[in-house]
């Protein structure tokens, strides 16, 4: 027991103990648990003994356990097996017969296993072992199996979780009835046409929500933060086009009180696209800065398609795959929603009659599946360009909806800054959506 704390080695006593003597434990343990939870190497050899034989359908109340552990200790040397088998006894004495209880003992655990790991990879990342992809890739495996929880200890971890002031990951837009119709919540996807303005929707609605104090993380794989971002911020800012900034029509003295006021904000930018390892680990450096102020951080993704592939061979498809899966897993582990941008295929025909729809995104079926929220934005630029029209196609919050929001001078006026009022043309009757009432 050198090295390890006594409350560790009471807990390895007595999930192995238990597992020995009841059934129930022995199935639960060899399901739930792995050698890695173990730090004691006669404990991780017994318990690889023990998931054997349980997955072969041994019993242990009938006995038969003993000449398994028989077998499997037989070609080892007289002393070391003599020890093995006084283990054996040992842990018996601390076997319990309340599965509720053994089923913490695994928790705790697997918990204490979990932080171990945690721990090497940050050594290994420190001492330059592996690389920050490999460490974003080592942090996001899943290295237990799910947990079984019963309908009463559900029940109590929801209303533990409802009692808090914040108990789910949600970041307002600050828009009255964009926040009526969707919130922003664990994985929320906005798709659209090249030039309809994915962009400058989620740019500005970062900006508001930075404006309001909640932390932003903004990647931007296709457009250059210097050349592209930053103008369109400071064009907002102002409330003129971005021909304007980019054509130095407005004045210095303006775009630098912009810049003073912009400037403030908890925005950081990461320039230029990167793999999806590579996104983890940022996310995972960022992790403090967007959890622990007083309000919740959002991370943005401009945009998903563009994240490069990390191994050779990949196709778009296991790239968008592996995309999600990690956005999921992150959004849950740091309690952080993530917004990303996605493209609609180019072969989608336009028109004041077509709008897209889910099954247009470019990519996977995944991207529908594992979102929670899925923001259509159409345009149409022949007859109502003034106009973005926002199809909800999926919300937790209201189901299926739509709103309109004015579009001047090339970007959505969320607060009324280009104009109080924009009037449009009568909404065009739009296939795909007609079943739906407003």
């Amino acid at each position: 027991m050198r090295g390890i704390g006594v409350k560790q080695a009471e807990l390895e006593y007595t999930v192995l103990g238990s597992m020995l003597v009841l059934d129930r434990c022995l199935t639960y343990g060899a399901a739930f648990l792995n050698e890695g939870v173990f730090l004691v190497k006669e404990h991780q050899e017994i318990f690889s003994v023990l998931k054997t034989y349980s997955e072969q359908g041994g019993s242990v109340e009938s006995g038969l356990v003993e000449e398994f552990f028989k077998k499997a200790f037989k070609d080892r040397k007289p002393k070391e097996r003599e020890g093995l088998e006084n283990k054996l006894l040992l842990l018996v004495e601390y076997a319990v017969d309340n599965f509720e209880l053994f089923a913490n003992y695994c928790e705790e655990l697997v918990k204490r296993y979990e932080k171990r790991r945690i721990g090497e990879i940050a050594k290994k990342l420190s001492d330059g072992e592996i690389s920050e992809e490999e460490a974003a890739e080592e942090l996001l495996k899943k290295t237990t199996a799910p947990n079984v929880i019963s309908q009463e200890n559900a029940l109590l971890n929801f209303l533990k979780l409802y009692e808090e002031e914040d108990p789910f990951p949600f970041v307002p837009a600050y828009h009255h009835e964009f926040d009526l119709k969707v919130r922003f919540e664990h994985i929320t996807v906005v798709a659209a046409r090249p030039g309809i303005g994915k962009t400058v929707f989620a740019l500005a609605m970062a900006k508001r929500q930075a404006e309001n104090g909640h932390p932003v993380l903004f990647f931007s794989q296709e457009l250059p933060v210097k050349d592209d971002i930053i103008p369109r911020l400071i064009a907002m800012e102002l409330g003129v086009s971005l021909e304007s900034i980019k054509g130095q029509f407005a004045s210095l003295s303006q775009v630098v009180e912009a810049t003073g006021r912009i400037e403030k904000l908890p925005i950081r930018y990461i320039d230029g696209k990167i793999t999806v390892p590579q996104f983890a680990a940022i996310v995972h450096a960022h992790r403090e800065w967007l959890t622990e102020g007083e309000k919740r951080g959002i991370i943005y993704i401009d945009y998903l398609q563009f994240f490069k592939p990390h191994k050779n061979g990949m196709t778009q498809k296991d790239k968008i795959d592996y995309a999600m899966d990690v956005c999921v897993e992150l959004t849950k582990e740091l309690r952080v929603p993530i917004v990303m941008l996605a493209q609609i295929n180019r072969q989608v025909a336009t028109g004041k009659k077509i709008r897209p729809t889910m099954d247009h995104l470019k990519g996977s079926g995944d991207i529908e599946q594992s979102a929670t929220n899925v923001l259509i934005l159409h345009r149409d630029l022949e007859n109502s360009p003034d106009a973005l029209e926002v199809f909800i196609d999926k919300s937790r919050l209201k189901g299926r909806s739509r709103l309109v929001i004015p579009f001047i001078k090339g970007f959505p006026d969320l607060d009324g800054r280009f104009v109080k009022e924009v009037s449009t043309e009568p909404e065009p009757e739009i296939q795909g959506f007609e079943d739906i009432e407003f």
